[in-house]
C-alpha cells in the first residue's frame, strides 16, 4: 500500500512497487522467462532506472542557461569584456599586453585556428585563448610568439590578480581576505 507521503516518481518508490508485484516470499524475482535470484534482481532494475535517468538528464551546451543567460552568451560578454579592456590597456600603455597565434614554446595554440591574449599585470599574468574568427575584436600589439612564458595561472589566480588591480595598492592576498570577509558577512542578508 501506498504512504500518502511518498512522492511515486522516485526510484526508491519505482523500485518498492516493481519488487511488491513480482518477488515472492521466497525471495525470487519472476520474469517472463523464468524466475531471477532477488539479489540480481534488485541489480537490474536499479541498471534500468539509471540508464532511464541518464538518458532523461538534460545535457549541458552552450544553449544551456541559468534562467538568464546561456553559456553561449556569458562566454560572449566575457570576450568583449575581454577585448575592450585589453585595448584600452594596449592604447594608453597601462600595462604590456600581446596576441600570438602561438604559445611561448613556439606551437601554434592548441594545434590551429585559436589564439592567445595576455597581459602582464604587477600582481601577474592574466590570459585567453579564442578562435581566430575574433582575432580583430583585440587591437593589440601582435607577436609572432608571445614574450611571456605562461606562469601556469588558475582562473582563481587571474580573478585574485584583477581584484589586486581594482585595489592597487593591495596585494592579490589582502582583496581576496577583503573578499572572503565581505562575503561571510552577506551570507545571513
Amino acid at each position: 500500500m501506498k504512504d500518502q507521503n511518498t512522492p511515486t516518481n522516485t526510484l526508491e518508490y519505482r523500485l518498492k512497487e516493481i519488487l511488491d508485484e513480482l518477488w515472492d516470499d521466497d525471495g525470487v524475482w519472476y520474469t517472463g522467462k523464468g524466475s531471477v535470484p532477488a539479489e540480481k534482481a534488485l541489480l537490474i532494475l536499479i541498471k534500468e532506472e539509471l540508464s532511464q535517468a541518464v538518458n532523461k538528464a538534460e545535457k549541458i551546451t552552450g544553449d544551456t542557461s541559468d534562467g538568464f543567460h546561456t553559456f553561449n552568451e556569458l562566454y560572449e560578454f566575457r570576450m568583449l569584456y575581454n577585448a575592450h579592456l585589453f585595448n584600452e590597456w594596449d592604447k594608453h600603455k597601462t600595462y604590456p599586453v600581446l596576441k600570438s597565434k602561438r604559445h611561448a614554446d613556439g606551437q601554434l595554440c592548441f594545434g590551429c585556428g585559436w589564439f592567445i591574449v595576455m597581459a602582464q599585470l604587477p600582481s601577474g599574468q592574466i590570459s585567453n585563448h579564442y578562435e581566430n574568427k575574433y582575432w580583430n575584436l583585440f587591437d593589440i600589439t601582435t607577436f609572432d610568439v608571445p614574450l611571456w612564458e605562461f606562469d601556469g595561472h588558475t582562473a582563481q589566480d587571474v580573478a585574485k590578480r584583477l581584484k589586486a588591480e581594482l585595489n592597487r595598492d593591495e596585494t592579490p592576498k589582502q582583496v581576496e581576505d577583503k573578499t572572503n570577509t565581505h562575503m561571510e558577512g552577506n551570507e545571513n542578508e
